[in-house]
């Protein structure tokens, strides 16, 4: 950690360090010692393994150089940052507090009933909580159940997530799933180019458009078709709800097999949704009682606790009504 409590109960910088002084913890109050080198980024740690709820996942290197790029970046737009300001109320200490926005810089893995329990100290709090992670935790070709409880979301952004290395911040945003490929349109905002509290509340660039030729159609068939083949557990629950109202995954209107911009959230479950709007156009309490009715008969969870489960049902609503309006004036 960066800062530490003397004797007098004063947060002291690492940077002004005595060793005639004693350092103690301001999460568990536990004595510290100083670690300096040659590398390493002069910094305050427990003498021991420790169960200290401010530091249950540990610091790195890179977690105390990528705090103080954060740091020195709003500085350079006299923003005042405090680092690692204790929240005793919350019995929390974000990596950085600024005008009620706390900034949680994660490098590491950590528990997800630990991560919950900070959204929900935040959210409680009245604190707005910004996740950056950094560089180790990069979403790559796969999306793990943790990469899914950082994401965001809001009308300018879609499904979103924040990134950060030495170079910069990174939104990546309008994050989907086409078949097997994760789709995203990506930003990256250099320190120093921006306040930082501006980043926050930036938008992405060049909104993908979802909709859909003849040749996306009958790649998403010949997808679902292959599924269906290898006897694809995922698939199951759709085929036999579809079944049960006598229709076929492969033989639906085109317009259900367009991309959605809610697919990282219910995959292909999408097309259930679609269905039953088509089925209830003009009562999509019903429509949203149904889905939820088969999400919860087939085991699809929520893993976006930071997301409003409303929010995204309600795009999902908005984004299915137009396209059923608009397959319905060209056929």
């Amino acid at each position: 950690m960066l800062f530490a409590y003397n004797r007098n109960k004063e947060l002291i910088s690492a940077k002004y360090y005595s060793p005639n002084e004693n350092y103690y913890c301001p999460d568990c109050g536990d004595q510290l010692i100083f670690k300096q080198g040659v590398i390493k980024t002069p910094h305050f740690a427990h003498r021991k393994k420790t169960d200290c709820e401010g530091l249950s996942e540990g610091e790195t290197q890179e977690h105390l150089q990528l705090k103080q790029l954060f740091w020195l970046s709003g500085r350079s737009f006299g923003e005042n940052w405090q680092l690692e300001k204790p929240l005793p109320e919350l019995n929390q200490r974000p990596d950085l507090l600024f005008k009620g926005t706390a900034v949680e810089i994660q490098c590491s893995t950590l528990k997800i009933s630990r991560l919950i329990q900070r959204f929900q100290g935040y959210q409680t709090g009245g604190y707005k909580d910004w996740w950056l992670l950094g560089p180790n935790l990069w979403p790559k070709k796969n999306w793990s159940t943790l990469h899914k409880h950082f994401c965001s979301y809001n009308v300018n952004n879609g499904v979103h997530i924040w990134l950060i290395d030495s170079k910069g911040i990174y939104l990546r945003s309008h994050i989907h799933r086409v078949n097997q490929q994760y789709c995203s349109v990506d930003r990256m905002i250099p320190f120093h180019s921006l306040p930082l509290l501006k980043v926050y509340e930036s938008a992405g660039k060049n909104k993908p458009s979802l909709n859909a030729n003849y040749q996306h159609i009958q790649s998403k068939k010949q997808f679902l078709a292959m599924r269906l083949v290898s006897l694809d557990a995922t698939i199951k629950p759709l085929q036999q709800f579809l079944y049960m109202q006598r229709q076929h995954i492969l033989q639906l209107p085109d317009w259900m097999y367009c991309p959605s911009q809610y697919s990282l959230i219910y995959n292909d479950a999408c097309i259930i949704f679609r269905y039953l709007y088509s089925q209830n156009p003009d009562r999509p309490t019903s429509v949203f009682q149904y889905f939820d009715q088969f999400c919860l008969s087939n085991n699809i969870g929520w893993y976006f606790p930071r997301i409003k489960k409303e929010e995204i049902l309600q795009g999902l609503l908005v984004e299915t009504r137009r396209l059923f309006l608009q397959y319905s004036q060209n056929s």
